[in-house]
């Protein structure tokens, strides 16, 4: 009788640990993904500043697909854990902050190859706090410590996405 018993928590303690790293795996490919939604506006800036007049329409209609992108995350993010939806909206937010004036000004400028270097001077974006800021906050979110999880929702705990 203590045999079966042993065997049965044995295996309904197996199939708890093996479910949270299941989800937890799930949840770091959704989050990586987002980040990544969110680094390509960065991108989009080099993209841009090394255009071809020929791939213009093929750069907005990238832009217009990373939006997409971007919108589809903040909305499964919000619904999945809704203090790391808050984090990705200010990730976010600090990116296209950062981001949009030196797209306007790529923009603004001659289209020039692929091939040609970074001209002395050109601004780079710098988006290391913000970047660093989500990342602390779906590590500690994945965290299998409650009370390290606890504190991405106390953190966000009263902010509107």
């Amino acid at each position: 009788m203590a045999a079966v018993a042993l065997s049965a928590v044995l295996g309904l303690l197996t199939f708890y640990v093996s479910s949270g790293k299941a989800t937890r795996d799930r949840r770091r490919q959704l989050y990586s993904e987002a980040f990544k939604a969110a680094m390509s506006w960065v991108e989009m800036v080099y993209r841009v500043r090394r255009r071809s007049v020929e791939v213009q329409d093929e750069l907005v209609q990238h832009l217009h697909q990373i939006q997409e992108d971007i919108s589809f995350y903040e909305g499964w993010l919000s619904t999945e854990a809704p203090e790391l939806g808050q984090s990705y909206a200010v990730f976010v937010s600090s990116v296209r902050s950062t981001v949009r004036p030196l797209l306007r000004e790529a923009w603004a400028r001659r289209a020039r190859p692929p091939w040609k270097g970074t001209p002395v001077g050109e601004v780079e974006p710098d988006i290391s706090v913000a970047k660093e800021n989500y990342l602390r906050d779906v590590r500690e979110h994945l965290s299998p410590w409650w009370w390290v999880r606890r504190r991405v929702r106390k953190r966000y705990n009263g902010l509107g996405a």
